[in-house]
């Protein structure tokens, strides 16, 4: 059996407004909640990365930074007030043409976060990719490293760095 229920307003129980309809078959959705934000998408052109040692990238220059939680001046992401949660991190840099070995890492709050890093042969201008997800509090923040093993100082041509907090999670 079927039911029909006909309202022009949603509302929870503060009294806010969650879904809203002009009667002619148009809603509004207070789609707030359901935002993934803050998210963030930092690059650059290019940084030396010193052979054998694990260097953080800095990424002075943003596409878009929702929730202001990137900062270009530490070139670091940190959780902003009320966006505690679960939240999705995806890097990758592109290495001059070289051999060797390539790898990029994420830290957290300063400390390596060793359950994923991504490693590539370095060659004709190879990427390595990174992708993990972190539960953060309010103030945890996230920084994304690179690796070089070919034997000397070399340039990095692309870096990407993305994070978005996931909604339902």
């Amino acid at each position: 059996m079927a039911g029909i229920l006909k309202v022009d307003k949603y509302q929870d129980f503060n009294g806010n407004d969650i879904m809203t309809s002009d009667g002619s078959g148009n809603i509004t959705i207070n789609a707030a909640a359901l935002k993934m934000t803050p998210a963030f998408h930092a690059y650059d052109s290019g940084q030396d990365l010193p052979d054998n040692t694990w260097t953080k990238i800095n990424l002075v220059s943003t596409k878009y930074n929702v929730g202001s939680g990137w900062d270009t001046s530490t070139s670091k992401f940190t959780v902003p007030s009320g966006e505690a949660g679960t939240y999705v991190f995806y890097g990758q840099h592109r290495i001059e043409n070289d051999t060797g070995y390539i790898y990029s890492k994420l830290y957290k709050n300063g400390s390596a976060d060793n359950t994923v890093v991504s490693q590539n042969t370095a060659a004709d201008y190879n990427s390595v990719h990174i992708l993990n997800t972190f539960d953060l509090a309010v103030g945890d923040y996230i920084e994304y490293y690179a690796y070089n093993n070919v034997g000397n100082t070399n340039g990095i041509t692309t870096i990407n760095f993305i994070g978005y907090k996931l909604i339902g999670v």
